[in-house]
């Protein structure tokens, strides 16, 4: 919560979209701090799973608690804040948006080809004199050469570096050879 510009490296199925899911549901509800404002989350170049970010891990939060959403609609407003997901290779739609309080960029060393990468983070960067905004970018390692190898080697990067081995997660139950 204290860091603005969060990179995360972590190990596959440690549940750190499940935590950045409620993170956003949390800091929509807590108090009005994000009320009127915007949550962009980023992932994988298929509109269709980027939605299911919405209508399976946050909509689903509130389930079992009675309240249900309208599973038709791309937006899902908490306490009047707006989050949207947007499929990697169409992320246009994010650039006219106004007081945008939080950017996910989900395993985006793996979106396809080096200018969607690239295109992303310029549009997710240029929010930070825009609306303060705070951006967290995870992923499990992709290419030896790719978006986080790059952010991870810059040692002048405006991001602070988590690294989650697979050893803080579920992969502790299981002896590594």
């Amino acid at each position: 919560m204290s860091e603005k510009y969060l990179w995360v490296k972590k190990a596959a199925g440690i549940g750190c979209s499940e935590l950045v899911m409620r993170f956003i549901a949390w800091s929509c509800l807590k108090d009005n701090t994000w009320k009127n404002g915007n949550v962009c989350i980023v992932c994988v170049p298929n509109e269709r799973l980027a939605r299911r970010l919405i209508d399976e891990r946050l909509k689903g939060m509130f389930y079992n608690i009675g309240i249900t959403f309208d599973t038709e609609k791309k937006v899902l407003v908490l306490n009047g804040c707006h989050i949207e997901t947007y499929a990697a290779n169409n992320i246009d739609g994010m650039r006219s948006l106004t007081n945008v309080k939080y950017m996910f960029l989900d395993e985006a060393d793996f979106w396809i080809g080096t200018n969607i990468q690239n295109y992303a983070i310029v549009v997710a960067e240029r929010y930070i004199g825009k609306s303060d905004v705070s951006l967290v970018l995870a992923s499990t390692p992709g290419k030896p050469d790719g978006l986080f190898s790059k952010i991870e080697e810059d040692q002048n990067s405006i991001y602070t570096k988590l690294f989650l081995p697979y050893t803080l997660g579920l992969g502790t139950i299981y002896d590594p050879i």
